[in-house]
């Protein structure tokens, strides 16, 4: 049987980049392996996503959907302190691209297959 890392609550928004662009999404949970997010579209699965976390992008796939909710796994596992900074109020998610997401329209990680 597979372990689950331990995932902590985490709300706030976040930037996701794909080959087709950026957009917005809610973290919900974050653990060591990788996060859960919520979005108005649905990701396809197995699409390579970059994470802003912390200001730097974090390579992952998206390993399951349902509904608005992904699970996205990271390439290298964040740090428990990479972990507790998240948690942080004033932590800085977003990297320098988050202003992207707010020109582009109808980028939709969807059609990517």
């Amino acid at each position: 049987m597979k372990m689950r890392t331990q995932r902590t609550p985490v709300h706030r928004p976040i930037t996701l980049r794909g080959e087709n662009g950026t957009r917005q999404a809610n973290l919900r949970n974050i653990s060591t392996a990788g996060i859960q997010v919520q979005s108005e579209r649905p990701l396809v699965l197995g699409t390579p996503v970059a994470v802003d976390i912390l200001g730097e992008p974090r390579p992952a796939t998206v390993v399951w959907t349902r509904g608005s909710l992904t699970g996205l796994k990271f390439f290298t596992p964040l740090t428990a302190a990479e972990i507790s900074a998240v948690q942080r109020p004033n932590a800085v998610l977003h990297g320098r691209s988050t202003h992207l997401a707010k020109k582009r329209n109808g980028f939709g990680f969807s059609e990517m297959r």
